[in-house]
């Protein structure tokens, strides 16, 4: 329910994956496709059958390879966790912030309350993301809303226009023609 509200508020041609770890491990529901493939998509979503992730790292790499593969203005994942996962090396957080690709966190029913949220409010703070902790689990599709709404805002706000595909050709040419102007942000 929560996954399928936030494909919703994508465009048809905005990307989605799904991670999760289920029987053998780590592994992708589904890799970055369309939104617009949303029937497809809920199949997936209501066959999966999740379990408890042993480690933050397995799910996150491919989760980074995912987002380095994929040609998106603005690259984001959100991990929905109880935080007992082992986090991740620093090395690989070290990755995500290399490549700008932030990481929003979501604690559902830590073991420790408040304080089992430590590696999850980590990973967020230094990938540039956000962290929640929902007292109420309906909360939670308006929390995938609000990121895919604010991703959505930063492409905006970042100068980045929503246009069809251009050539190589026409890339090259406003390429050109930008570095003669002067642009102000006002």
């Amino acid at each position: 329910r929560i996954t399928k509200a936030a494909i919703n508020v994508l465009t048809a041609k905005d990307e989605v994956g799904v991670l999760y770890y289920g029987a053998g491990g780590e592994k992708w529901l589904f890799p970055l496709t369309p939104a617009g493939e949303h029937e497809r998509l809920f199949t997936l979503i209501n066959t999966a059958e999740p379990g408890d992730m042993p480690t933050f790292a397995g799910t996150m790499k491919l989760g980074l390879d995912g987002l380095k593969a994929s040609d998106a203005g603005q690259k984001h994942m959100i991990i929905i966790s109880d935080g007992d996962p082992s986090p991740p090396a620093p090395e690989l957080i070290r990755e995500f912030q290399k490549d700008e690709i932030s990481v929003s966190t979501v604690a559902i029913y830590p073991h420790e309350g408040i304080g089992g949220t430590d590696v999850l409010r980590a990973i967020a703070s230094s990938t540039s993301g956000r962290f929640y902790f929902p007292q109420d689990p309906n909360q939670l599709p308006a929390i995938f809303v609000k990121e895919a709404k604010v991703v959505k805002r930063s492409l905006t706000s970042s100068g980045w226009e929503m246009q069809p595909a251009r050539t190589m050709a026409e890339i090259k040419m406003a390429s050109r023609s930008t570095k003669n102007h002067t642009h102000s942000d006002t």
